[in-house]
């Protein structure tokens, strides 16, 4: 079951990074029932609410990033 988990956390980090579209939308993309079950395995696999890790891919990929300290993810 972790394996499963991980598998789902880690296309919805992709999906987040890459795409506009909700978190609701993505949960349900990579197999979870709604938003709220997605963020709580989010949050508890990764540290990072799936809003705050969107933000912090959104400022690593613009192009004035460069010039600023990068985040970095726990």
């Amino acid at each position: 079951m972790a394996y499963l988990t991980e598998y789902r956390i880690r296309r919805a980090a992709d999906l987040l990074a890459r795409t506009g579209a909700t978190v609701g939308a993505d949960s349900r993309r990579v197999g979870y029932s709604d938003a709220y079950a997605l963020s709580a395995a989010f949050k508890r696999t990764l540290g990072v609410r799936p809003s705050e890790h969107r933000a912090m891919a959104r400022y690593r990929a613009s192009p004035s990033s460069a010039s600023r300290r990068e985040w970095r993810m726990p």
